[in-house]
């Protein structure tokens, strides 16, 4: 099989919607708001998704390392566990995407400056610090909420100050949408590896309160997901938008009835139903930004 194929497996795939998506709706608020500056906003997306990719690749051979990932795996393959990339070439891997983070990181920074700089080397230092070191992100159960701010207010607020220097409330508000659904999509990770976590000493939220705790983080986030963009739209009088959002409720409440049912090898089903989820809220968004204003 093709070498390249085990190398987009290594960047799960999957999951580089929860960096595309909030710098999306920063972006396309921003140039409603008159930015034209397309260069900096390509390279924004760019250097987002590959943060996103530097934190699953050394997750990947981090978890290998530390003996949390030995071959098996319930969920989607692992490369370095199984051995389909030599060692030497994953950490050129890293190594690159690394290099190419920095590059695209200082040309942000010459535009955005020092709150950009401090987001920029969060990012980096979380990506490293979650999966390795004796006091991990993922040791210690500090990985929610690193992912809850990171993967929603952060690349929000932080894309729409680059592009225009200054804070927006209302993204603030709808940021927190897509911070719920990360968590949610941690969590339901998470569930779905108790065993292997516990067995390879990871104190998730899983592993420490058991799945009840964990089915409820998932129920509420998705639920919290919805319910403040509901709110926030009722406020305006925008009840089109919140009547589709409640409706979508439905559809939440469904989906946590079937998390609660499944087996744990069954689980994988719902990452893309989450992933859904985040379209159908950032339809909804643009949708505001563009029509109900």
């Amino acid at each position: 099989m093709n070498k390249i194929y085990y190398y987009i497996l290594a960047i799960r795939p999957h999951t580089l919607i929860l960096s595309f998506a909030p710098v999306l709706l920063a972006v396309l608020k921003a140039v409603n708001h008159g930015c034209k500056d397309y260069f900096i906003i390509s390279l924004l997306f760019f250097t987002a998704v590959l943060l996103q990719i530097l934190a699953n690749i050394i997750n990947d051979i981090g978890d290998f390392k530390n003996g949390v990932d030995r071959g098996e795996h319930s969920g989607f393959k692992r490369v370095s566990a199984l051995g389909l990339i030599k060692e030497k070439y994953f950490i050129l891997f890293i190594i690159l995407v690394l290099l190419t983070v920095i590059f695209l990181g200082f040309i942000l920074v010459m535009r955005g400056g020092f709150i950009i700089l401090i987001i920029g080397v969060s990012s980096i230092f979380f990506a490293f610090s979650y999966t390795l070191g004796k006091r991990s992100l993922s040791k210690t159960g500090l990985a929610d909420f690193v992912v809850f701010i990171f993967f929603g207010t952060v690349p929000v607020l932080g894309s729409y100050y680059l592009l225009l220097g200054k804070f927006d409330i209302e993204l603030l508000i709808l940021s927190f949408s897509f911070s719920f659904i990360s968590l949610a999509f941690l969590s339901l990770n998470n569930m779905r590896d108790i065993k292997k976590d516990s067995i390879g000493g990871r104190k998730t939220l899983a592993v420490r309160f058991g799945k009840k705790f964990i089915l409820k983080e998932i129920c509420y986030s998705l639920f919290l997901s919805f319910l403040i963009p509901i709110l926030y739209f009722l406020y305006l009088k925008k009840y089109v938008l919140s009547l589709i959002l409640i409706i979508g409720l439905l559809w939440i409440v469904k989906m946590n009835k079937d998390i609660a049912k499944s087996k744990r090898e069954d689980l994988n089903a719902f990452f893309p139903k989450f992933n859904l989820l985040l379209l159908f809220l950032l339809f909804i968004f643009i949708s505001y930004l563009y029509f109900f204003i």
